[in-house]
């Protein structure tokens, strides 16, 4: 029996979910970047604000440095909460063009200590 091409034929067949695989891998690698950029600006826009008591601060660097919906409430503290959305690059191959996101963070002083908790 002849075995020359087993190889090709077995690569052939995988190919196309390797590619699948790796596309999932960019696109959430992606997304994460994203969310964390988000988190890490929500983070300094709260500590700011805690701070220098401007939350006109805090909504100038969100709308510099964040292009999703956002809320802040204040009443003793400060509680963002944004969603936002990132569009896949390559959802097209999962059905999946956009990928939905939505984090809160509170801050707060306490005995002169500046604390922020995702909540």
């Amino acid at each position: 029996m002849n075995k020359n091409g087993q190889v090709l034929v077995c690569f052939v067949i995988l190919l196309p979910i390797l590619i699948m695989i790796m596309a999932l891998v960019i696109d959430l690698g992606f997304m994460m970047v994203k969310t964390y950029k988000a988190k890490d600006t929500v983070r300094i826009a709260i500590k700011y604000g805690l701070e220098n008591n401007d939350i006109e601060g805090v909504k100038t660097i969100l709308d510099k440095n964040i292009n999703d919906k956002y809320e802040i409430n204040t009443n003793g503290n400060i509680e963002i909460t944004i969603n936002g959305s990132y569009k896949a690059i390559l959802g097209r191959i999962f059905n999946k063009e956009i990928y939905n996101y939505e984090f809160k963070y509170i801050g707060y002083i306490d005995n002169d200590e500046i604390y922020i908790k995702e909540g």
